[in-house]
């Protein structure tokens, strides 16, 4: 009740007249306690200058002392105040109440002092002879009888008395004027408040969710300003948690009804989300709220959670599941970071179940595999049948020719075939690498050499840029080797005789890159990602013409990927292309 906004107000009203109030009454306190001393002391030197006077009246023969006592008591008799004569060097002549032979030399008082030097003087102090504060007035006189200084002074205690009276006459208006303050103020904050009431009362309103609540003042000002101001951010609430809910249905939707699986995950490592599909992938239904720890069975599935907790990096996988029989679940775990709204960070897990997908892969490699094992022997004797023909001595022209054409194509396919056997060796793993420590410049000129040798006809111009030559990495020498030869033939097949090929050794802190670049026509931007499938040619009409069966930079990729490795490419059309791969460096 107090905290509220009229108590508030009413506080304030009544504080702030209360202060001006008590200040008021100070200041009129002080400003009357002035003018009554002023007063009083104007008064005292109108009869120091009457009592200076009456010494003119002096008869020769008359008692000098006696003469000035009668002034003195005359004056204090008539003013009421305590009268002192004095003589040119501050000697008390007369008192109105004191012996004036046992009074103490005068004339170190400020009034006297003053007086002595012709002013009128005048001090508030504390007596020394009567022991209160009195209020002292001194004039000089010099007339024909006498001379000297005549001194009044005034007791101040009426003034204090009557300066308490005006306090409680003033302590008593300002009570009664708090209390009539108190209740104006009362009114007056009501009917300030009312209308912020009405308002914060429709804002609450509105807070809690009635959007269709708008806000009415028919009168002009700051609270139907922010009225209107309230009513528009409502209609922009409405539209806008419209729109909310709109996309929060979709969303919903697309989540519920996708064929993957959905899984978020808090910074505590609970589970506040996951759609039907993950709650059948992880085969328990109560799962939100839980941590992930208890409700994920599948080992390698935790472990990859815990990596991208720690290290904050997302991470793609494959893994076996045996919830309801083995499946091939593909997993990408994203780390979810907002710096401004912590409360969204997280985990996000995308499963998806890749079975059919590799189940067909396994009937196309089988496929490959067979067919390409059944080819081999039939190839190898049609190559030798049209090798032989070639041989014969009786054979026309034309035998010989159509035998070199069947030749050459088979030896063109017995390479193909060669090459998916050894695509498929490296697709099921069952290619044997032996793990050494390979020096990358003895694999490179071991590559150079047998490619010079392959192609004796041709003028290759292959420069090596390396800056250390103890620059090694972990992996198998042969299979480095077949890497770097598939990668400077692909630059060769794509660059004019003699056109120079490069290859260049980046060694970094934990792995070493090694580039191979050339200068011919290049790669579209577009086809950049596809270089590295099977049986992809950027440039068909080339491929065929200079032998190439699609395979090699595939092969590439999977020899690199079974060492940890990745493999990449840049190019720019009519400047070049750059393939790389990187390896992990030897421990």
């Amino acid at each position: 009740m107090f905290n509220s906004f009229r108590w508030k107000l009413t506080s304030a009203f009544f504080i702030v007249i209360l202060v001006i109030m008590t200040i008021t009454g100070i200041m009129l306190t002080q400003l009357f306690k002035d003018y009554y001393i002023n007063d009083v002391r104007s008064s005292l030197i109108n009869e120091a200058k009457l009592a200076a006077q009456m010494t003119s009246l002096y008869d020769e023969h008359a008692d000098e002392k006696s003469f000035l006592q009668w002034v003195v008591d005359t004056t204090a008799a008539n003013t009421g105040s305590r009268v002192t004569v004095m003589d040119n060097s501050g000697v008390v002549l007369a008192d109105s109440i004191f012996e004036a032979h046992k009074m103490d030399l005068h004339n170190n008082r400020p009034e006297v002092y003053s007086a002595l030097k012709g002013q009128i003087g005048n001090d508030i102090r504390l007596s020394e002879t009567a022991d209160v504060e009195m209020l002292y007035v001194a004039i000089p006189f010099n007339n024909e009888k006498f001379q000297g200084v005549m001194r009044l002074a005034k007791n101040l205690d009426e003034v204090q008395i009557l300066y308490h009276k005006i306090i409680y006459v003033l302590a008593i208006g300002i009570i009664i004027s708090g209390v009539v303050a108190f209740i104006l103020s009362l009114f007056i904050a009501q009917r300030f408040a009312q209308p912020v009431q009405k308002l914060t009362k429709a804002v609450n309103d509105i807070a809690r969710g009635n959007l269709k609540r708008r806000i009415k003042f028919k009168t002009q000002g700051e609270l139907r300003i922010l009225s209107e101001a309230v009513n528009d951010m409502t209609d922009y609430l409405e539209k806008s948690m419209g729109e909310i809910s709109k996309v929060k249905n979709r969303l919903e939707t697309l989540l519920e009804n996708t064929i993957n699986g959905i899984i978020m995950i808090n910074t505590k490592g609970q589970i506040t989300y996951a759609n039907p599909v993950a709650v059948e992938l992880l085969n328990n239904p109560d799962v939100i709220e839980k941590k992930y720890v208890e409700v994920i069975k599948n080992y390698e599935l935790i472990n990859i959670v815990d990596k991208v907790v720690k290290n904050l990096k997302p991470i793609r996988a494959e893994i076996l599941v045996h919830n309801n029989g083995e499946k091939n679940i593909e997993v990408n775990v994203v780390p979810i970071i907002d710096e401004e709204i912590t409360e969204n960070n997280g985990i996000l897990l995308v499963l998806n179940d890749i079975t059919e997908l590799k189940r067909l892969e396994q009937v196309r490699r089988d496929f490959v595999a067979n067919v390409s094992h059944e080819l081999k022997t039939p190839v190898a004797a049609i190559s030798g049948f049209a090798e032989t023909l070639m041989a014969e001595e009786n054979a026309s022209e034309n035998i010989k020719e159509f035998s070199s054409i069947i030749y050459e194509e088979a030896q063109h396919l017995s390479k193909l075939i060669s090459r998916l056997l050894e695509l498929s060796r490296l697709e099921f793993g069952k290619s044997k690498l032996l793990f050494e420590d390979v020096a990358l410049s003895s694999v490179i000129n071991s590559a150079i050499n047998k490619l010079k040798k392959r192609y004796s006809h041709s003028n290759l111009n292959i420069k090596v840029k390396m800056r250390d030559e103890d620059i090694a990495v972990k992996g198998d020498y042969e299979s480095i080797s077949q890497v770097l030869i598939n990668l400077l033939e692909n630059a060769k097949k794509y660059s004019a005789d003699g056109e120079e090929i490069l290859i260049e050794v980046m060694e970094r802190e934990n792995d070493v890159k090694v580039m191979v670049t050339d200068k011919g026509i290049g790669i579209p931007n577009n086809e950049l990602p596809r270089v590295f499938e099977r049986f992809y040619r950027v440039d068909t009409a080339r491929s065929r013409k200079t032998g190439g069966t699609g395979l090699g930079l595939s092969i590439v990729k999977h020899i690199i990927e079974n060492h940890g490795g990745t493999v990449g490419a840049s190019s720019e059309i009519g400047v070049g292309s750059t393939f790389f791969f990187i390896l992990p460096k030897k421990q």
